[in-house]
């Protein structure tokens, strides 16, 4: 028949008066306060360091961290206590300040027993390493892991018989603005965001350029001045933009054989319209324009013409033109255009 062998608890004493301890710890509290002796702290354990810049402290606990925080580097922690009937409405609680405060509070450890009651550790998720232990290397998933620890908390003691809790709760976080380094997966998604981003855009600024194509062919098409546009090609328009093309051919010249001024500013007019028109999709009125001729341009020079907004008011928008040779980049000519765009301007 086997024997059953009892085992007690360590028990601490106090070599200097007859007091005893379940835990080292709480003798070593005890030696501080009531006989003036410090017992030396193992630090082998202490693994939660302090995200100040040029300071290497390690601490063994939350607690001590704040201490450290406060009397280091002037941060301020306000221990709060609530009290509620239940443990459901604590959780309420809990869940509506998460939300609130964009974090969740996880338990870290498990529930500690006391007399008649049951007690739940929490701390901020944000806590923690993004360094795998097992590799040394960042953790290739996203992570919300700082790197360090946060200093909220909150310690609920649950009532075992009444279901009554009390809630010890520090709320003041630490280091949520010191952003750990992007993973690569991180950077591959915000390189595939820009992507379809910029698909988009194009997309877009196609979409208009058909737009604003279309708006041309039919001035063009009705047979009045703008004719003269026929041979002018859009190459973009979009966001504000326009950029067009055009090779100077025989009926564009004048009498010197040289681009035509009045050909000059119906570019600067035509152009400087289609790039309000992808904007706000109208084409307004002029009001006033006017056109610097810098260089001439002869017959069989390819043109370069970019307008686009100056800005955009209630009534009125203000645009500019550059005519430049595409060959040599050289500005031809400059032009300023204003325009009503005002919700009775109904026509170019």
């Amino acid at each position: 028949m086997a024997s059953s062998s009892s085992t007690t608890d360590e028990v601490f004493n106090c070599h200097l008066c007859d007091k005893s301890y379940t835990t080292n710890s709480n003798r070593n509290k005890h030696l501080k306060k009531c006989h003036n002796i410090e017992i030396p702290q193992d630090t082998s354990n202490h693994r939660i360091p302090c995200a100040e810049n040029y300071c290497n402290g390690l601490f063994g606990t939350i607690a001590d961290l704040r201490t450290h925080l406060n009397e280091a580097h002037g941060f301020t922690f306000h221990e709060d206590y609530r009290f509620f009937p239940t443990k459901r409405t604590f959780l309420h609680w809990k869940k509506k300040l998460e939300k609130s405060e964009r974090v969740r509070f996880i338990k870290t450890q498990g529930d500690k027993l006391r007399k008649n009651a049951v007690q739940q550790y929490f701390h901020c998720n944000r806590s923690g390493s993004y360094i795998s232990q097992s590799t040394g290397k960042r953790k290739a998933k996203v992570t919300c892991k700082m790197g360090h620890q946060c200093t909220a908390s909150m310690v609920a003691t649950i009532n075992r018989i009444s279901g009554e809790v009390i809630v010890k709760f520090v709320k003041e976080h630490y280091g949520h603005d010191i952003p750990p380094p992007p993973t690569a997966l991180q950077a591959n998604q915000e390189i595939r965001r820009s992507v379809k981003l910029g698909k988009a855009i194009s997309l877009t600024m196609s979409l208009m350029k058909v737009r604003t194509i279309t708006m041309l062919k039919s001035l063009i098409e009705e047979g009045g001045f703008d004719r003269v546009l026929d041979k002018l090609e859009v190459m973009s328009a979009g966001a504000g933009q326009c950029v067009c093309e055009l090779k100077i051919a025989n009926e564009h010249k004048n009498r010197a054989g040289l681009l035509h001024g009045g050909m000059t500013s119906t570019l600067v007019d035509a152009v400087s319209t289609m790039a309000l028109f992808s904007k706000i999709e109208r084409p307004g009125v002029s009001i006033e324009m006017s056109v610097s001729f810098i260089r001439p341009a002869n017959i069989g020079d390819e043109l370069f013409i970019e307008g686009k907004i100056l800005k955009v008011g209630k009534n009125l928008a203000f645009l500019t033109v550059d005519v430049k040779n595409k060959i040599t980049g050289q500005i031809i000519a400059q032009g300023k255009h204003t325009k009503f765009v005002g919700e009775q301007a109904s026509t170019a």
